[in-house]
């Protein structure tokens, strides 16, 4: 589609191979060798250097047992060469110095990560707007509150801005499959806050008692449809991607006045 019905001529860059949704295409090596084939120059592959090798090594074997054509190599190769000459040549036109350069790059990340969290802040707010009454109302008539994360930062930041509430952490670790009912709070007063990040803590919560997920409100930076059965939590707040400073912001959020956020109060 990208190369023959809308001509595409640059780099075809994938997203990370390694993705739990590529899990149905087979093995590592069969999910990069298909990307290639279809006509992917560069393949992402966001684990160890180990893993990078060994992938490096299939790749050559591929090759040489013409699973992977040699001319679909140089078609890629040349890509990549010609891609990087033109970066080379608009250097050397403009004659600046990588410490030149390197101040406007600096702006151009930060500019990037100012949109990105934006965007991620604006999630949040959208999704906190018309459950931040009750959450308020919720907050105020609790003493105990457990925070479940896999993130000690995220509780910390719950808890800094939270100074006069008891919290209470409990760590999600990867070794854990569910967790055990020991580790939960049983009385009706309590809150919980379980901040899912992914597939291991999108387990644990569903192995959560029933009793346990009533009281239980949802930070979900995974995709929406992740959570199944989301009636049977207090609230799920969508927050869309993983972001560092989650704990602060819905902290902050649910303490400050609409007003004082630019909002509306409706």
């Amino acid at each position: 589609i990208l190369k023959n019905e809308l001509g595409f001529k640059g780099l075809i860059i994938t997203d990370d191979l390694q993705m739990h949704a590529l899990k149905g295409f087979g093995s590592l090596k069969k999910r990069a060798a298909l990307a290639f084939n279809a006509g992917a120059d560069l393949l992402m592959i966001t684990g160890s250097y180990k893993t990078q090798s060994r992938l490096i090594k299939n790749f050559k074997k591929l090759i040489l047992a013409n699973k992977i054509s040699i001319e679909r190599l140089n078609e890629s190769v040349l890509k990549v060469i010609h891609a990087k000459l033109k970066v080379k040549n608009n250097i050397l036109k403009s004659n600046l110095t990588y410490s030149q350069v390197a101040p406007s790059i600096k702006r151009s990340v930060l500019k990037l990560k100012k949109n990105s969290d934006l965007i991620i802040k604006n999630n949040l707010i959208s999704s906190m707007e018309k459950i931040k009454p009750i959450l308020n109302k919720e907050i105020t008539g609790i003493n105990k509150i457990k925070v479940y994360s896999a993130h000690s930062s995220f509780y910390k930041q719950v808890k800094n801005n939270f100074p006069n509430k008891n919290f209470k952490l409990h760590r999600l670790r990867k070794s854990q499959s569910r967790l055990s009912q020991h580790t939960l709070y049983r009385k009706k007063t309590d809150l919980n806050i379980f901040y899912v990040t992914g597939l291991g803590t999108l387990r644990m919560l569903s192995s959560l008692p029933s009793k346990t997920k009533k009281r239980t409100i949802v930070i979900n930076s995974t995709h929406p449809g992740a959570i199944k059965n989301s009636h049977q939590y207090k609230n799920i707040i969508n927050i869309n991607s993983p972001y560092i400073y989650s704990g602060k912001l819905f902290s902050k959020i649910l303490k400050d006045k609409p007003q004082e956020r630019g909002l509306s109060s409706k």
